[in-house]
Formats: C-alpha cells, structure tokens, sequence
C-alpha cells in the first residue's frame, strides 16, 4: 500500500527527530481506535513546565514559537505517513445497433467510480496544539459513485 509523507506544523520538540518513531506509538494507537492516528499524549498540554525527561511536543498555545522564528523541526517526517488512496474504478459498457447500415449507435455504460466503497482517511491533525493532534478527522475522495450514460454516434 502506498503511503504519503505528512506534512508537519512547526513546532517545537524537546528530543532527537530519531526517536520519533518509537514515540508515536502508531499501530498501538490505530488498534485501539482507527482515528486516532498516534499516541496523543506525546504533546505536553500540562500546566507548567514539562517534567524533566520529557521527549515530545510542546502542546501548549502560549509556548509556541513565534511566526518570525526559523523552522529546525523537518517538514514531512518519513516515520510518520498518511494513508493512500485504493480505490476500484469499474466501467461496464454495452453498445446497441440502431441502424448499423448508416452507423448509428447507442451506447450504455455504467461507471463505479469506488466500486467497493472503501473509506480513504486523510492524514492526522498535526497541530500540538489543537485538542484532535494525532486524529484522523476528515476522508480524502468520495464514497461509492455510480454513473449511467447514454450516448448516440451518429
């Protein structure tokens, strides 16, 4: 299945960018609810000062760098992707003779576009400090869409 890189909000994180994989803690977190992307509590939302240790995000409003400040943290992350898009387009057609001496024809059709009505989620909510960080919140395309057509050559 083909992933997608996320795009990550600037913020800052206390702790080496190599760690960041153990501490999402994605497929514990997407076996206990399929929204929740990663482990939520890797940002710090507390009061005060993060406890002495602490390898996260720094999850509070008023902590946040300023717009002015230089970007360190990376843009996309490779340990962390959004789910791809599997979608099963079908097109089932049938052409009618009408007078085939002079070439008039109909043609049906019928297309399903997401035949199988596959949910494709998008990518998590990246922002430490919104209450949904770590949360699938929205889906990317359409559910299952089905076309008829009519068309006459003449």
């Amino acid at each position: 299945m083909a992933r997608f890189l996320t795009w990550w909000v600037t913020g800052i994180f206390p702790g080496c960018c190599n760690q960041l994989e153990s501490l999402f803690k994605s497929s514990e977190s997407r076996r206990q609810n399929i929204t929740q992307w990663f482990d939520k509590s890797l940002a710090w939302t507390g009061a005060g000062a993060p406890p002495a240790g602490f390898v996260g995000f720094e999850g509070r409003t008023a902590a946040q760098p300023g717009t002015y400040h230089e970007r360190v943290f990376p843009i996309r992350l490779d340990s962390l992707r959004a789910d791809g898009i599997k979608n099963l387009d079908l097109k089932v057609e049938r052409i009618f003779p009408i007078k085939p001496e002079r070439g008039i024809n109909a043609r049906f059709s019928v297309d399903l576009l997401n035949a199988t009505n596959h949910t494709n989620f998008s990518g998590p909510n990246l922002d430490p400090t919104n209450t949904n960080f770590g949360r699938v919140t929205s889906q990317r395309g359409l559910s299952r869409v089905i076309q008829f057509n009519l068309r006459v050559d003449f």
